[in-house]
């Protein structure tokens, strides 16, 4: 590392570790990652956590970059980190921040599922949704 100035190492910052939708990313990214020879460190949003010194502990950490999927507008410590390494953002794009991101089209991939169940026939849809930990608010 000393010779390279590399870690060999990238950070993913998730909010909600129960989620469902995070864990199967999570394993792609881990996959991916040792497959190139690199270590994945996770780490759970410094933003929704009760560590105040989080970005501190994001700025000490030995990676090369780090991958937030749970950045929101605004994000202060998204905002630090990229200041100092390099980002990409997952699943949100934050106005301002000038870093790569990965979005998907929520909006065009409803209107085709949609679309798809109307002309199978389908005429009552409905879509579920399950809130994450931040539109519960917090637990008692």
């Amino acid at each position: 590392m000393l010779v390279t100035r590399r870690a060999k190492a990238i950070g993913v910052v998730v909010a909600d570790l129960t989620s469902p939708l995070y864990a199967p990313t999570i394993a792609a990214i881990q996959e991916r990652s040792a497959a190139r020879g690199y270590r994945m460190a996770l780490i759970r949003d410094p933003e929704d956590a009760l560590d105040t010194d989080a970005t501190e502990v994001l700025s000490e950490a030995i990676v090369d970059g780090v991958i937030f999927m749970s950045a929101t507008e605004g994000s202060e410590t998204a905002a630090r980190i990229a200041a100092q390494m390099p980002v990409v953002l997952l699943s949100r794009d934050v106005s301002g921040l000038a870093v790569d991101a990965i979005v998907s089209e929520d909006h065009a991939g409803g209107e085709l599922v949609a679309n798809h169940l109307a002309e199978l026939g389908h005429r009552r849809i409905a879509v579920s949704h399950r809130p994450t930990q931040r539109e519960q608010g917090p637990r008692p």
